[in-house]
């Protein structure tokens, strides 16, 4: 039984062959993409990995030798390799850097986000690196923010893809005054 396991590069294949000799032993499961021999394990579990592969339809087998030399091949497989993901692109639209507020504002953050490769999942919005102050999955991607305490905070946005891809903005400064402007 041949299985292909999926990993986080599309361009990369496990494949793994469940092998047994009833009565007997099992010397060594090598695996073939087409008849080019990839790999060979001589311990279960028995896994391989192929890599460096272009986008495409590729065909496996694991043919088990028994300690008797006897042999046998599994059904094929097919996989489907697809290309790596493009991570997505975010920045913050809103608020400026630099940006200056009163006490008891509520603070709009707004970020432009895309994917070239794919779509956008969602967008998580956090102050000072640990705060979440939401996450919208709908363009345009924008969290309020109320009850920001006095002082230098910073903002940031996560967008996530269609294929669990992430990438960060940077980091947009602002303040926030403790006393209302005169």
């Amino acid at each position: 039984e041949l299985a292909d396991i999926a990993d986080k590069d599309p361009r990369i294949v496990v494949l793994t062959a469940d092998a047994v000799n009833p009565g007997g032993t099992i010397s060594k499961v090598e695996f073939f993409q087409g008849a080019v021999l990839v790999g060979t394990d001589t311990t279960s579990p028995y896994t391989v990995s192929v890599s460096g592969l272009a986008t495409g339809t590729y065909t496996f087998v694991a043919k088990a030798t028994g300690g008797s030399g006897f042999a046998s091949t599994s059904r094929a497989v097919q996989v489907s390799v697809g290309a790596a993901n493009v991570l997505p692109t975010v920045s913050i639209s809103v608020p400026t850097n630099g940006a200056v507020f009163g006490p008891a504002t509520t603070i709009v953050v707004s970020a432009n986000a895309s994917d070239s490769d794919g779509t956008i999942s969602s967008v998580s919005f956090l102050a000072d690196g640990t705060q979440s102050l939401g996450l919208d999955s709908t363009a345009p991607y924008s969290v309020t923010w109320a009850g920001a305490s006095a002082g230098n905070h910073t903002v940031t946005a996560t967008a996530t893809d269609d294929r669990g891809g992430t990438t960060t903005s940077s980091a947009v400064s602002i303040t926030v005054n403790q006393n209302a402007a005169p």
